[in-house]
């Protein structure tokens, strides 16, 4: 599975409603999160073993809302799931909402995609191709 689908499972405990990338919804508080990036670790062969994936976890709030209390429940929730312990980014208040980024990362193991055998099989065909 994918370690960043893990993320809507964890924050369900917060009770706000959470979106991949767009919140699409018309609640005034709410959870988006999305992938800042992957980087290639842990090399074997010169070949990455892991991915480690940077997540930014956006937390929009109205401006007046005391936030400490959503914040550090995020922070501690995704520490337990086995994220690098969150850093607050970002803390603005854009017109009437607040607007908090907390970033993390994660590693997982990189699909080999190429190691199946239906890849293999491909792989051999546009080889031959050459």
């Amino acid at each position: 599975m994918d370690a960043v689908l893990k993320i809507p499972t964890v924050l369900q405990q917060i009770g706000l409603e959470i979106a991949q990338n767009v919140y699409q919804g018309s609640k005034k508080e709410y959870i988006v999160y999305n992938i800042a990036t992957e980087t290639p670790t842990d090399f074997a062969d010169n070949t990455p073993q892991y991915d480690e994936v940077y997540v930014q976890v956006h937390l929009f709030l109205p401006k007046d809302k005391n936030y400490l209390a959503y914040q550090q429940k995020i922070r501690h929730l995704l520490f337990e799931a086995e994220f690098g312990y969150p850093s607050v980014a970002l803390n603005v208040v854009e017109d009437e909402t607040r607007h908090i980024c907390l970033e993390t990362s994660i590693k997982q193991e990189v699909e080999k995609l190429w190691q199946t055998q239906e890849q293999c099989h491909w792989y051999s065909l546009s080889e031959a191709a050459l």
